[in-house]
């Protein structure tokens, strides 16, 4: 690596800093930005310095570091297009149930018996599809209904003492 990107990545890091973040360099091509609301993979030597939000099916271009650093902090926009669902969701889900019987948000035990329970387990996407989210096993846990619905297609993270009737 030569002595100017080094400097350059220097820069990125002392930025990263002062918010927390950190900066993971893979190799020459691809530095990864961690500890924000969301991982963000950006490749400042490509044609086009392109950044992706992980678990998202879409990059920006022409990113400057700065850029890529505040993509780490903010939730992508809503978008128009979403990630198809896939079938067979409840044989999924009851696997999951079995490693994962606890609400990734508010601890609570989950079942699949009534749908309409607060506790009924739900697919919850960690980048949700309406934010170009990915419909694969790597962006999704089993929420509660209730946290799920109260988290929506926002990125917030629900507080852990959230009451369920």
């Amino acid at each position: 690596m030569s002595n100017r990107k080094s400097i350059e990545i220097e820069q990125m890091e002392r930025e990263a800093a002062k918010h927390n973040l950190s900066i993971r360099v893979l190799n020459n091509h691809h530095i990864q930005i961690q500890g924000g609301l969301l991982l963000v993979n950006y490749y400042p030597n490509s044609k086009n310095r392109t950044a992706y939000v992980g678990q998202t099916k879409k990059g920006v271009k022409h990113v400057t570091p700065n850029q890529a650093i505040q993509m780490a902090l903010t939730q992508p926009a809503l978008t128009k297009d979403k990630a198809k669902r896939k079938q067979n969701r409840f044989k999924w889900k009851t696997k999951r149930l079995m490693k994962q019987p606890n609400c990734c948000w508010c601890d609570k035990p989950m079942h699949l018996d009534d749908k309409t329970d607060p506790l009924y387990a739900t697919i919850e996407h960690i980048v949700p599809l309406v934010r170009g989210g990915l419909e694969n096993y790597n962006n999704i846990k089993l929420a509660c209904k209730k946290c799920n619905e109260d988290r929506g297609h926002d990125m917030t993270k629900i507080n852990k003492e959230n009451n369920h009737v």
